[in-house]
């Protein structure tokens, strides 16, 4: 089953598993969404992802507060 531009939508994709699975997902030619709780954090994320990925990487900044 090809993954070729699929689109996927990583919760948590700056940093640990979902960091790997937006790798894993890019470098098979998946156009990539990650959220993360920080901006900064979500641009360096795409810096990484952008050696790898062919077309591009969405980010996505969520606002997760706590009541």
């Amino acid at each position: 089953m090809s993954l070729e531009n699929k689109t996927a939508f990583i919760t948590g994709g700056n940093t640990g598993i979902g960091f790997g699975i937006a790798q894993a997902l890019i470098a098979e030619g998946v156009n990539v969404a990650i959220t993360s709780r920080s901006l900064s954090r979500a641009e360096e994320a795409a810096k990484k992802f952008g050696r790898l990925a062919k077309k591009y990487i969405d980010k996505i900044l969520s606002h997760l507060k706590e009541r």
